[in-house]
């Protein structure tokens, strides 16, 4: 396979959905912001009970992709290699 002109995407993923999350929010978005400085994108992926949190919109709100697991090990295992597959260059 020829390699990909493609930027690479960092994809956080956290198995976390705790009502609270101002420190990680910030370590998040430092992150972010390090990914687009050189180049990469960057997106989070939370299980779906984080959905509607706080913290979350305050990551949607500066332009950071959230996606949401499933619930279940074999269905979050699918959805994360369907998650890979779509990515255009390398994760």
């Amino acid at each position: 396979m020829p390699p990909s002109t493609s930027p690479p995407t960092v994809l956080w993923l956290h198995n976390y959905a705790a009502p609270y999350g101002t420190r990680p929010v910030a370590m998040i978005k430092a992150l972010d912001r390090r990914c687009r400085e050189l180049g990469y994108r960057f997106e989070c992926g939370y299980p779906s009970d984080a959905r509607g949190r706080p913290w979350v919109t305050w990551l949607e709100d500066v332009g950071i992709p959230v996606s949401y697991a499933p619930d279940g090990r074999r269905a979050r295992a699918e959805w994360l290699a369907g998650r890979l597959d779509e990515l255009p260059g390398p994760a």
